[in-house]
């Protein structure tokens, strides 16, 4: 039973005890959601204030806080976790502590998939808002994984891309100076290379350029929707590639 709720969640996590679990389809915010009870608990190792470690009972359970976890829709219902997170206290400092999972980052209600989940999104012509209703969060959450989404991968070399590229843009924050921002990816993985707050040619331009050139030279392809601009800038900065139309 508990294998199968786990893996009906997606959850690949030994420390959480589903042995007392339950399933029920409720109402949440006048929508009908799922909601799965379980417990998170385990033998802490040592203590992450101290350092000290857990021999001789120098660590105690020390009652459970409970965790609501947003998780991606399941049958097309809302999905969420009640977590109880088991709570430990160390005598040697009395420090106290919560137990912790993969599934879902510290101090965090929504879990890594929901967030994969919306920054997967991102390559489709999709706004924000409607993001957010089908991940079940708030706008300014789905802003939120797309602007950390953007400065982790921004981090990327300028020595290499793919053969094949494919252009887009989406709905943009507020936050920036324009409506609409440029995202660009791997046309065979489909995998976001890069995300540029402005796709005007001017902004997209000093962008690429900054590629090194035979990195540019080797791209083959570029898939585009015929925006003026991005024929412009394949034309000047990936002059062996051939343009590929979305119509």
């Amino acid at each position: 039973m508990k294998q199968f709720i786990l893996s009906l969640l997606q959850i690949k996590e030994n420390n959480i005890d589903c042995t007392h679990t339950t399933v029920e389809v409720v109402s949440h915010k006048g929508i009908k959601s799922l909601f799965v009870t379980a417990k998170l608990t385990y033998d802490p190792t040592l203590c992450p204030d101290c350092g000290c470690i857990n021999a001789q009972f120098s660590i105690v359970k020390n009652g459970t806080r409970a965790s609501r976890i947003t998780l991606p829709h399941i049958s097309g219902l809302p999905a969420f976790l009640k977590l109880s997170k088991q709570r430990y206290l160390c005598k040697d400092c009395d420090h106290s502590f919560t137990a912790e999972t993969q599934i879902v980052d510290r101090h965090c209600h929504i879990s890594t998939r929901t967030q994969q989940w919306i920054a997967h999104q991102c390559n489709q012509r999709l706004t924000e808002q409607y993001i957010s209703e089908m991940a079940s969060v708030s706008a300014p959450t789905v802003s939120r994984v797309i602007d950390q989404t953007a400065q982790a991968i921004r981090q990327r070399p300028t020595h290499a891309l793919p053969q094949h590229l494919s252009f887009d843009e989406f709905k943009s924050m507020k936050s920036i100076d324009s409506a609409m921002s440029f995202i660009f990816c791997d046309a065979i993985s489909h995998q976001v290379i890069d995300i540029v707050e402005d796709r005007k040619q001017s902004a997209l331009m000093r962008y690429f350029l900054r590629y090194d050139r035979l990195a540019r030279h080797r791209v083959k392809t570029v898939t585009i929707d015929m925006y003026a601009p991005y024929i412009n800038v394949v034309q000047a900065c990936f002059p062996h590639a051939q343009l590929l139309s979305l119509v």
